[in-house]
């Protein structure tokens, strides 16, 4: 039986990062990919960007709507709020084996709340620059507050089934890599 890994996208960067991983999900025999769309992917003044991820190939199998237009705290708080309702109801729907996400924005903090309430395991994916202004930092506090370790996966990933034929490279990045680039939550709460 194949797992389901739902992968959450929400901005043009951040998919950009994720297409690749994305398109060998959808490759392999033992996955199913299922893809989570929200926020500026949605929105018509960020150019409706999801039609690009069609275009790339891929069947988006839900969309959250959440992005309210202002850039407030208390917008960005209602624009979680919202998420959170619909995330709840996209993971009750997909019922997912693993939410993967990329980054620490908003959006994402939303998400891995349903996730962690639903007891829906979640792989994170890069995070931590700071930038200056950002709530980004907080969310990562947040995250670590709520009982989330963020452990780095660099190595263990390259023992997964999946990524045996894959080339593998000893470059001096990888220790970075190892250290702060790859990171999962958990949480004993997720047991």
């Amino acid at each position: 039986m194949s797992r389901k890994i739902c992968v959450l996208t929400g901005t043009r960067a951040e998919y950009g990062l994720l297409r690749w991983i994305m398109e060998d999900i959808q490759a392999s025999t033992d996955l199913d990919l299922q893809v989570l769309v929200t926020c500026m992917h949605l929105s018509p003044e960020f150019g409706l960007t999801y039609t690009d991820i069609e275009a790339d190939g891929f069947t988006i199998h839900h969309k959250v709507e959440m992005l309210l237009s202002a850039d407030t705290p208390t917008g960005i708080a209602k624009s979680m709020g919202l998420g959170m309702i619909g995330f709840s109801d996209a993971l009750e729907v997909l019922a997912p084996d693993l939410l993967l996400v990329l980054g620490d924005r908003f959006e994402t903090m939303a998400c891995v709340a349903a996730a962690m309430v639903a007891r829906v395991p979640v792989a994170h994916l890069q995070g931590g620059e700071l930038s200056e202004g950002a709530i980004d930092d907080a969310i990562l506090h947040h995250c670590h507050s709520a009982g989330f370790e963020l452990r780095p996966v660099w190595t263990p990933l390259h023992w997964l089934k999946p990524y045996w034929t894959c080339p593998k490279a000893n470059l001096p990045v990888s220790e970075s890599l190892y250290r702060a680039l790859i990171n999962l939550p958990s949480s004993a709460h997720l047991a």
